[in-house]
């Protein structure tokens, strides 16, 4: 899959239930809003473009810093676990020819 067409994330903080996406990296398939103003993001794994699982996370909170951008959230996935997530935003890096 080419992550360079895409917005990719990594999970960096996450609750036991969520463990095993602990520094994977996620791209987003599709962004909703919720009733409630919530941002909703349809997530894959990146470098597994051949499952079929998929991740709803909802953006609570966005925290800046000045390297880096943590969005805050619930995710959930298609087996009805859910868990609070840390994930940050990976910048693609483009050359110039």
């Amino acid at each position: 899959m080419d992550t360079n067409r895409k917005t990719v994330f990594e999970v960096v903080g996450c609750v036991e239930s969520m463990k095993n996406l602990l520094k994977k990296e996620l791209y987003v398939v599709k962004i909703m809003n919720s009733a409630t103003g919530s941002t909703i993001f349809k997530l894959k794994k990146a470098g597994d473009s051949d499952s079929e699982e998929s991740f709803f996370f909802e953006q609570k909170t966005v925290h800046f810093t000045s390297q880096d951008v943590y969005c805050n959230g619930f995710l959930s996935d298609d087996k009805n676990n859910v868990g609070t997530v840390q994930i940050k935003f990976k910048p693609q890096v483009y050359c110039c020819p």
